[in-house]
């Protein structure tokens, strides 16, 4: 019942507003305020979708707040303490899969690319060269 009395209403609004689709679901939003069945036939699909974005948008912004205040803490970085870190991981990473070490020193670079390819590098000079401008230098006289 509740699907063909969604349908009535809807059908009324439209005659109401002559064809408006705009019109009609402005007068079925108004229409919402007193009749409860109708506002539950055309938003209970909705609620939790709404839900969920409502909550997953504050949430975000409560994460956000805690990563600044986190951050403030940290504002210095102490860069020589950073590469202590860096080379330990490296050490670590080279003891436990010697063999990756090894052949990420000797694979040539240009072995990822597939046959024919013309390359990262090429195509990033290809737009490079679109941008460039030719320069306009003032001629003294």
């Amino acid at each position: 019942m509740t699907k063909t009395y969604i349908d009535s209403c809807i059908e009324e609004a439209l005659a109401q507003a002559f064809g408006n689709r705009t019109k009609a679901a402005q007068i079925l939003i108004a229409r919402c305020m007193q009749d409860k069945l109708l506002e539950d036939g055309l938003f209970a699909n909705f609620r939790e979708a709404v839900t969920m974005a409502h909550v997953q948008r504050v949430s975000n912004k409560k994460d956000q707040k805690t990563a600044r205040v986190a951050n403030a803490g940290n504002a210095s970085v102490d860069t020589q303490s950073l590469g202590e870190i860096m080379l330990q991981m490296e050490k670590n990473w080279m003891r436990a899969d010697p063999m990756s070490a090894s052949t990420l020193k000797s694979a040539p670079a240009s072995s990822a690319k597939p046959e024919g390819s013309a390359g990262h590098g090429s195509n990033l000079k290809a737009i490079a060269d679109a941008f460039k401008k030719p320069s306009k230098k003032p001629t003294s006289t």
